[in-house]
């Protein structure tokens, strides 16, 4: 989970961070009501969607349905110089959709935020992460595209720790101590959080000798946001995206595709080699849907549900190996799924492992249309023969 541009600062400011003075508006009105508050010679108005599509992306009409024919470069910052070209950059922003690589589809502009401007001396990039490969925490340290790697470990650093790092800076020794202030409270919104990681990119050194974070991110462990209601409360689903947060309430995911496939597994390994399988025989994905090592009837049965509900979807193959889950778990959310769908795709179960034999008899004796395949390779072959069929 990643929040906005403007929530981010919000929660850095909280922990101390120095960050420069904004607000979000939703409407022209309070665009104007917002710059003339902050009230400076120039401003930054930028849309607020997910991290970075605001910065590489094109601008559509609201009821445009498709991509413009030509697609000029934009960005969605904007700088303005008074209240009344605040409220007129907004009126032009909130009746269009921005599309960007980094998004699924164009994402319809509901708010933008305004915030100060400043000169900047230098800039750095700051970035705290979980590295899986090391299992420890790394600290990265960007200046002029070159960037020093730091191991943390799995305790939390002393401060000298810090100076020796804000050496590599080549600050002078008052602004040096605000850096090690900074790289500190990254760390505790690191640690207050369980976050997966905090960036502050870019970091910059205006004219006054003040260091400031001039942009940031947070990414969240969607499985650790139980701790913290007040963040999970600021999560909202963009256009697009409405599938992903659908499964994660209920502990599985949802990765689309373009095809007419729908895959349900568990893990991401067999997932990702299902969706191969499946291309390699010439079938096309739709969607893979991962209910993970440990689902319950009611999230097997969800999942199975949401494949069913794509608008794309002209067959579904159920590729299960049992271990610590159990086929029959799958095989009974599958079959609850289907007494309350009326389902007339083709849908072909693979199932091995753990209570394999139970689960294939009950979708058996359930008399419902499931066609059972042990063979992974022909279930494959089964599955893409009857979508072609159909089409």
């Amino acid at each position: 989970m990643e929040l906005y541009e403007y929530q981010v600062k919000q929660l850095f400011k909280k922990h101390g961070i120095p960050v420069l003075n904004g607000e979000i508006a939703y409407t022209p009105s309070e665009a104007r009501f917002v710059a003339e508050k902050i009230n400076r010679p120039q401003l930054s108005l930028k849309v607020q969607l997910s991290h970075d599509s605001k910065k590489d992306g094109y601008f559509l009409e609201s009821n445009q349905k498709s991509d413009p024919i030509e697609k000029r470069q934009e960005t969605g910052i904007r700088l303005i110089n008074s209240p009344q070209a605040a409220a007129a950059e907004a009126t032009e922003m909130l009746h269009k959709s921005f599309m960007s690589p980094s998004l699924l589809c164009p994402q319809p502009i509901r708010k933008v935020y305004i915030e100060e401007t400043c000169d900047i001396q230098k800039s750095f990039s700051l970035s705290l992460h979980i590295d899986l490969d090391q299992q420890c925490i790394l600290f990265v340290l960007g200046i002029n595209g070159q960037f020093f790697h730091y191991s943390l470990g799995t305790k939390k650093p002393n401060i000298l720790f810090w100076h020796q790092i804000v050496r590599k800076m080549n600050l002078k020794k008052s602004i040096g101590f605000q850096c090690v202030h900074i790289m500190r409270q990254m760390y505790e919104v690191f640690s207050t959080y369980s976050a997966v990681a905090v960036e502050i990119n870019p970091l910059v050194l205006t004219s006054d000798d003040q260091l400031i974070a001039l942009d940031g991110r947070i990414i969240f462990d969607p499985d650790t946001l139980y701790k913290f209601p007040e963040i999970s409360a600021l999560r909202e689903v963009l256009v697009g995206y409405e599938y992903q947060e659908s499964a994660r309430q209920f502990n599985f995911k949802y990765t689309p595709y373009k095809g007419n496939i729908a895959c349900l597994t568990n893990g991401s390994g067999l997932g990702n080699a299902t969706v191969d399988l499946v291309l390699a025989k010439g079938g096309a994905v739709s969607c893979l849907l991962d209910v993970g090592t440990e689902p319950n009837k009611e999230s097997v049965s969800k999942a199975f549900r949401l494949a069913l509900s794509e608008p794309t979807v002209e067959g579904i193959f159920v590729n299960i190996f049992g271990g610590v889950i159990r086929c029959d778990t799958i095989a009974q959310g599958l079959i609850s799924a289907s007494h309350e769908i009326s389902i007339g795709l083709p849908l072909v179960v693979r199932m091995a492992g753990t209570n394999a034999n139970v689960g294939m008899r009950l979708l058996f004796e359930s008399r419902l249309p499931f066609i059972v395949i042990q063979s992974i390779d022909e279930a494959v072959d089964v599955i893409v023969k009857k979508v072609r069929e159909l089409s």
